[in-house]
């Protein structure tokens, strides 16, 4: 087994300790300590307040190889294990691995960490370039391609439909419905957007069984999502029918004032 080694890392942590204190921040009481004990080894240590704690074990090249306790200590409620109720801890680590394999590429080093915060690390199964049920194409300007989608939800019938245009060999181009989050108020208008206080505009939900963007929508269970022959013009303008009722213009950058809504042989 190879051997543990603290970093300084550890010891930076703990020579905070005061300067922490007054700035009212959790630090330890006690340093971080490791000691062997046959195959196995006890991390102890104690923080001066209540705080969250994460302990975690990283191999040579600092990769996580062990997500050893997470939890917040001082609360009423216990710690999940192998946190103890109280400001002191002592866990042991088997020096196994998140998958229970022996541990390898070591030395190793312990980390704790103090009043740490989440942060949105991303997503799982997520792909900028991949898109759910994809309704109706049409080929616009270069070869690019304008693509009806709808996002999966309970319901399969429902969602509403959106549009992405992506190059000729598949890449993520821009949005178009729903428009922008940076369009200007006067450019949304006959979309009927909401604009909080903040000035930050939402679509709005035409149809709530549909999910519709668009002021189309017929409502109930009149849905709109039966929308028809997608065309691009030499400028990258799209165009499309609903219910055979409306003829419906989107700019390229979902910006331009030429977005509208007209009845079909209007001029």
């Amino acid at each position: 087994m190879t051997h543990i080694r603290l970093l300084s890392l550890i010891a930076l942590l703990a020579s905070a300790s005061s300067l922490h204190a007054a700035q009212g921040l959790p630090a330890f009481a006690a340093r971080p300590t490791v000691n062997r004990q046959g195959e196995r080894f006890r991390i102890a240590f104690s923080v001066d307040s209540g705080t969250d704690v994460a302990v975690y074990v990283l191999d040579a090249k600092g990769k996580c190889v062990r997500h050893l306790a997470a939890g917040v200590l001082g609360s009423t409620n216990a710690p999940p294990a192998p946190l103890q109720p109280g400001l002191s801890q002592s866990l042991e680590w088997d020096g196994k691995d998140d998958y229970d394999r022996p541990a390898e590429s070591g030395p190793f080093t312990v980390r704790v960490g103090l009043g740490l915060k989440p942060e949105l690390a991303g997503f799982l199964n997520w792909h900028p370039d991949a898109l759910p049920k994809t309704v109706l194409v049409a080929v616009g300007p270069g070869g690019t391609v304008y693509y009806f989608y709808q996002d999966p939800v309970s319901h399969f019938n429902m969602g509403g439909h959106k549009v992405k245009v992506r190059s000729r060999d598949g890449k993520h181009i821009r949005t178009l419905v729903p428009f922008p989050a940076d369009i200007k108020k006067e450019r949304h208008k006959l979309y009927g957007a909401l604009t909080d206080e903040d000035g930050h505009v939402a679509p709005r939900i035409h149809n709530w069984e549909s999910m519709s963007l668009n002021p189309t929508a017929q409502g109930g269970r009149r849905r709109d999502t039966a929308c028809y022959t997608p065309v691009v013009d030499s400028k990258g303008r799209l165009y499309w029918t609903v219910k055979g009722e409306h003829l419906v213009c989107v700019d390229t950058d979902g910006r331009s004032s030429c977005r509208a809504i007209l009845k079909t042989g209007s001029s």
